[in-house]
């Protein structure tokens, strides 16, 4: 390339600027593996472009043995102690620009 072209590009890349990294809500539409719709499904977050906080993490675990009030239900529990799994059709809140980090459900 020629110093002209070089500076030419260099230009071109000074008057674009990313767009600001912003948040969304969208519907879980998979769990395995974890897949978020966003901007009216125009987007699929998953995969590599898909981080999960640790809240999200504990979502998507198998419960633990509740032992509220000394009950022993296991991972059918449902007693406030534990939050329900995620599922298919929950709203997640999700921050990101290129690649994505679901922060948590949007209403328990």
């Amino acid at each position: 390339m020629s110093y002209d072209s070089d500076f030419a590009d260099m230009l071109r890349r000074m008057g674009r600027k990313e767009p600001p990294a912003g948040y969304y809500i969208g519907p879980v539409v998979s769990l395995s593996p974890l897949t978020i719709a966003l901007m009216d499904g125009e987007v699929m977050a998953t995969g590599p472009f898909l981080r999960v906080s640790e809240t999200v993490q504990r979502l998507l675990s198998p419960l633990p043995t509740c032992v509220f009030n000394g009950c022993d239900c296991g991972g059918n529990c449902d007693h406030p102690c534990f939050p329900s799994p995620l599922k298919v059709g929950d709203q997640m809140i999700v921050v990101g620009q290129r690649t994505f980090c679901a922060i948590d459900r949007l209403g328990g």
